[in-house]
């Protein structure tokens, strides 16, 4: 486990996630290391970066997150994690207490499970963190969501605050096939020539009819269909595959962060070869 942890006057960094290890091919443990902390520095460069905005005579006019949108697949790990044993269905920090379709506590202890509609969201509000000061943070956490067939899955969520106003909330999943040594996408383990574009496009269209919460954008900017390099993470402990989309991706909300749900079964009639033994659970 690294930790990387500042208090600086308002500005708070606290960044816990995992080294991977117990991995025979040194590439592939490298890969999946490498992949992860590149993801950290990129991350906290981006935040130092933007802090550069708030000496300026006008507040920070533009949205902040600009960072990866593509999945980069990395595995979870057989070491722990300091301060961050949850569930990262959804995610939120200690400052981050928001009403969702799931619910998780400051130390990030989500239950994944689904109370009443397939639609999960992270939905966050700032209470009670502006006085005086206004804060600035970034909290970064990992979480294990799968280990099983040589499919390794680790989960990052995050929050940044650039004060008053000014929250952010994001996840990113890292996926890695330890047999082959490399990441994988969903146009990895799924045949998008087949119905599964059509099954995936029609149930997460009819998952936001249901959900009135989620606004999409009131042009062509929300949800076109699912591709390839889709956001996905995959959860071991209910045998389900998540469909998710950061703040910003297809809904003006910057705190929330619409999520689709499907069982890893119903899906698994789409599965590729390669991966039809590895997820037909």
């Amino acid at each position: 486990v690294e930790h990387i942890s500042s208090n600086e006057a308002n500005k708070t960094i606290n960044i816990t996630y995992p080294v991977v290890g117990g991995i025979g091919d040194i590439r592939t443990l490298s890969s999946i290391n490498s992949s992860i902390d590149n993801y950290v520095k990129t991350q906290e460069k981006e935040f130092n970066n933007a802090l550069g905005e708030i000496t300026k005579t006008e507040p920070i006019a533009k949205d902040f997150d600009t960072t990866v949108k593509k999945q980069i697949v990395a595995p979870k790990a057989t070491t722990t994690q300091e301060e961050n044993n949850g569930d990262t269905t959804t995610n939120t920090d200690e400052e981050n207490n928001g009403d969702t379709t799931t619910n998780t506590d400051e130390e990030n202890n989500g239950d994944t499970t689904d109370n009443g509609t397939n639609t999960q969201n992270q939905d966050t509000e700032l209470k009670g963190v502006v006085t005086g000061t206004d804060p600035i943070t970034l909290k970064m956490t990992f979480d294990i969501t799968y280990h099983s067939n040589n499919i390794l899955n680790i989960m990052e969520s995050y929050k940044k605050i650039l004060g008053k106003g000014k929250a952010y909330i994001g996840q990113q999943s890292f996926a890695f096939d330890l047999d082959k040594g490399v990441p994988i996408t969903l146009g990895d383990i799924y045949d998008f020539d087949s119905d599964f574009p059509v099954y995936v496009n029609d149930s997460i269209n009819k998952q936001l009819k249901d959900n009135k919460r989620i606004q999409l954008y009131d042009d062509k900017s929300g949800f076109t269909g699912i591709r390839k390099d889709a956001n996905f993470y995959l959860d071991e402990a209910n045998g389900n595959i998540y469909i998710f989309y950061n703040a910003l991706d297809i809904s003006p909300e910057k705190t929330l962060i619409p999520t689709f749900e499907f069982s890893l079964k119903e899906l698994s009639p789409y599965l590729l070869d390669t991966y039809s033994k590895k997820l037909n659970k």
